[in-house]
Order: C-alpha cells, then sequence, then structure tokens
C-alpha cells in the first residue's frame, strides 16, 4: 500500500479505536484485500490440496474479530499496519488450526480404510517442509527470537517482500535482513533436531 493509503487507514483506525462503527466499516474494507492477499500468500504455502481458500480464511478471521474471538482488539493496537501483521498471525493460527483438524480427520478415516486405500493416502507428497512440522519449528524460534521468527514468516509464509516486511516491522532494510538470515539458519537447526 501507498503511503497516502496508510495515512487514510490510520486515521480510520484511530476512530476505530475510538468506538466510530462507520469508522469500523470502512477499515475493514480498505484492509480487506491486503488481508486477502496475506491469506492467499498462507494458503499458498500450505499443503497441496487444502481446501481452504484464502478468502475463507479471512472470512473466519473477521468472524472471529466480530464476536471478539480473534484477540484483536484494536485499542491495544497502534496503527493500521500493526493490525495487518496481527491479523496474519491470527490467520496463520487458523489455517494451522484447520489442517491439524483435516489430519486428524483423516487419521480417524484411515483407520477404517482397508490396507490399499491407506497406501494410497501415503502416496500424497506434502510440500517441501510438513506445514505442521514447520509451524512447530517456528513456535520454537518465536520462543527464542520474535524478531527473527517475525522476519522469516513475513517474507516466506506471508510473501512479503524484503522492502515490505522490514517496513511492517519497523527496521531498516539491512537489520531485516540479518533478521532473515538468522531466523533461517536457526530453523534449519530446529528442524534437521
Amino acid at each position: 500500500m501507498r503511503k497516502t493509503q496508510w495515512r487514510t487507514a490510520d486515521e480510520l483506525f484511530i476512530a476505530v479505536k475510538g468506538g466510530d462503527k462507520q469508522a469500523w466499516n470502512e477499515f475493514a474494507s480498505m484492509m480487506f484485500p491486503e488481508m486477502r492477499a496475506r491469506a492467499r500468500a498462507l494458503v499458498g504455502a500450505s499443503r497441496p490440496g487444502l481446501t481452504f481458500s484464502g478468502s475463507d480464511l479471512v472470512s473466519q478471521l473477521w468472524l472471529r474479530i466480530m464476536d471478539g474471538t480473534a484477540g484483536m482488539d484494536p485499542a491495544r493496537m497502534e496503527n493500521a499496519p500493526q493490525f495487518l501483521n496481527v491479523a496474519s498471525d491470527r490467520m496463520r493460527n487458523i489455517l494451522i488450526d484447520n489442517i491439524r483438524k483435516r489430519e486428524a480427520h483423516k487419521r480417524g478415516i484411515k483407520q477404517q480404510l482397508d490396507e490399499a486405500e491407506a497406501e494410497k493416502l501415503e502416496a500424497v507428497p506434502l510440500f517441501r517442509v510438513d506445514v505442521l512440522i514447520f509451524d512447530e519449528a517456528l513456535r520454537k524460534l518465536e520462543d527464542e527470537d520474535e524478531e527473527a521468527a517475525t522476519a522469516v514468516a513475513r517474507q516466506y509464509l506471508l510473501g512479503f517482500t524484503i522492502d515490505e516486511a522490514a517496513a511492517t516491522m519497523g527496521l531498516p532494510r539491512g537489520t531485516y535482513r540479518n533478521a532473515t538470515a538468522r531466523g533461517l539458519r536457526r530453523l534449519r537447526e530446529i528442524l534437521k533436531s
């Protein structure tokens, strides 16, 4: 988004924090395309055959925001970019929960199948690294180095460019690249162990 859009989004966000329902509707309309783009990047980085679209992911998040279960109280956020960053993290959590439920369901069904059908399910190739294993590793990294974990997630899960990710984190480009390199190095170690 261009700077002028962020200024407008931030002005709307201030009104949202003040309880203005009309501003909330305008803010939601303004944020929806960016959130959908981030959701598509998340879904695209997950397993093949996932029946969850980027729009589904955003819809799930908005439902949770509206009923207060998303943990996204605008009063505790500073600006629109922070809202989008928190939304991205929540969408990742929704996607991971959906994959876990799907896997649990598949395991339950798999036990009921005969051996030949079970072998077919095992033959389905997974994304480079299983998304659940990657999520677990990323959470371990968050415990050790939150900045590095956020940098990796912005670029590799959400598809941000280096400049976009650095800006959303409020870091100079070089500092962001160092955090990403540090995060990737540690993630490799975690995944190998």
